[in-house]
């Protein structure tokens, strides 16, 4: 139902509570800001807006390098100093996603919408507006009382406001996303099983109603599933969910129909039943996910047209059915290409992420206290019909079972403080440029106090080294929602 008195009065924290737990952080797609949600249902706001650094910067941070071990048993982290540009109450419970994504609400003018989801059973949509990228400072207006990180109260502040509300006292919401250029549209996942969109209705923006704005559910599918995960694509034009049993299923962003649906499970034993999804990632090009499962395993699936290049599928029987070759959405299928195993993974909600310059790299936490790294070996992937290798000769130098690579041959990386793998996002390689600043900063403070943290980047001796966007994948994590703790692994490691 719908709820129309929306409360005008938006609490802002000024000194967060140090006994909160992050339950989520998120690093928005345009990477210019980093987001956590916590227990207690706060969100803490870090704006990276600064221009790329100078050609002198990055060559100062690549002075640094040297050769580094293949293998590393500890992985250690350190603090990004600096509080949050913001901290609010966004809910009154636990806070289960987070999105960030640019808008224009008026011609010229670019804003932000943030979505998030609660265990408090509802939906909030917040505007971001009047973001000083020039000043690299988000200053918020807040109740009519301006809020900046810089201090500085001369300037004009920005404003944070909610203008979007949806609550179902039977069901949660445990993942939402805003739909750009589909006019103010937010596709959801409930836990019992719907897959829906709303409509946002907003009033004229001279308008001083806050409370007669409204979301408003336009359209919704239910996928005989529970215990729901969802996932939108890059390019926003697919949402895949998964459930109870490892089923996995595709829609299209537009109408809501089904495209595909895939069982992630094991052939035979106690795990052919079929577990939970727990995560699921997109790559870039919408043509490949990772699916995070509760056996302890991770599936790579593809998502492309009916007939493939250089595939010859009378090799597998009815294990690889092709069509004819359309490109429109209808005519997509998934199939499941490869399994990477070795970690622990029965009990928490871990989601395995592509990694790499090509995102050829699969990372995911583990129960065991580590972080599990594979780099991809299937060729549909790898090759992926660009450079005309057939696949079949790739195929035959595998071990395959029905076409599937099984991938065994991880890096496992030791977390000292295993909290910090409940509440993990990465920057890739060449995406946290805007970062550097902060992080040298931060890495000469630790200098000026003596402090030495263990293998910050998988080295053989415990040294303070910078790293280098150009290499590194940066991991950002949060314990209690105000702090935040970063590591970084190079990938020329893999």
């Amino acid at each position: 139902m719908p709820i129309t008195n929306i409360p005008k009065s938006i609490e802002l924290v000024t000194s967060p509570e140090k006994n909160d737990k992050a339950t989520v952080t998120y690093v928005s797609e345009d990477k210019m800001f980093l987001i956590t949600g916590t227990l207690g249902g706060f969100v803490h706001i870090w704006s990276f807006l600064q221009p790329y650094p100078s050609s002198e910067e990055k060559r100062l941070i690549s002075s640094y390098f040297k050769e580094r071990e293949r293998r590393m048993k500890t992985l250690g982290w350190s603090n990004i100093n600096g509080k949050p540009d913001v901290s609010f109450k966004a809910h009154e419970s636990s806070i289960i996603s987070l999105q960030i994504t640019p808008k224009m609400f008026s011609r010229g003018k670019i804003d932000y919408i943030l979505v998030t989801t609660s265990l408090d059973r509802t939906l909030k949509l917040w505007k971001i507006s009047k973001v000083d990228k020039s000043q690299n400072k988000l200053k918020l207006k807040i109740n009519e009382c301006e809020y900046s990180s810089a201090g500085n109260g001369k300037d004009k502040g920005a404003r944070i406001e909610l203008i979007g509300w949806f609550e179902d006292l039977e069901d949660i919401f445990v993942h939402a996303s805003f739909i750009p250029n589909t006019g103010n549209k937010i596709i959801v996942t409930r836990y019992m099983g719907w897959v829906e969109k709303f409509k946002l209705d907003l009033l004229d923006s001279t308008s001083n109603k806050t409370s007669e704005r409204n979301m408003t559910s336009i359209a919704r599918v239910y996928t005989d599933q529970s215990r729901m995960v969802g996932s939108i694509s890059t390019s926003c034009n697919y949402y895949a969910v998964g459930g109870v049993s490892g089923n996995v299923s595709v829609y299209d962003v537009e109408t809501l129909q089904l495209l595909d649906s895939c069982e992630c499970r094991n052939a035979e034993g106690p795990n052919s039943t079929g577990k939970d999804v727990t995560g699921i990632d997109w790559n870039k090009k919408d043509d490949f996910m990772l699916v995070t499962t509760l056996d302890s395993r991770i599936r790579l699936l593809s998502f492309k047209n009916k007939y493939l290049t250089n595939v010859y599928p009378e090799e597998y029987g009815n294990h690889m059915k092709y069509g004819v070759d359309n490109s429109s959405a209808r005519d997509k299928r998934l199939r499941y290409v490869e399994k990477f195993k070795g970690h622990t993974n029965r009990k928490i909600y871990y989601k395995a992420k592509f990694f790499g310059t090509n995102e050829e790299i699969v990372m995911c936490p583990s129960e065991s206290g580590h972080i599990y790294v594979w780099k991809i070996e299937s060729p549909l992937y790898n090759n992926n019909q660009v450079k005309g290798v057939k696949v079949k000769d790739e195929e035959e130098k595998l071990n395959l079972d029905n076409g599937v690579v099984k991938n065994k041959d991880f890096y496992g990386f030791k977390i000292g403080e295993k909290s910090l793998l409940a509440s993990l996002d990465i920057y890739n390689v060449n995406e946290w440029d805007k970062l550097l600043k902060v992080i040298l900063s931060s890495r000469r403070k630790e200098a000026e106090e003596g402090e030495r943290k263990t293998c910050l980047i998988c080295r053989k001796t415990p040294k303070n080294e910078n790293p280098c966007p150009n290499n590194d994948v940066l991991m950002v994590s949060s314990q209690n929602g105000s702090e935040i703790k970063y590591s970084v692994i190079d990938v020329r490691y893999f």
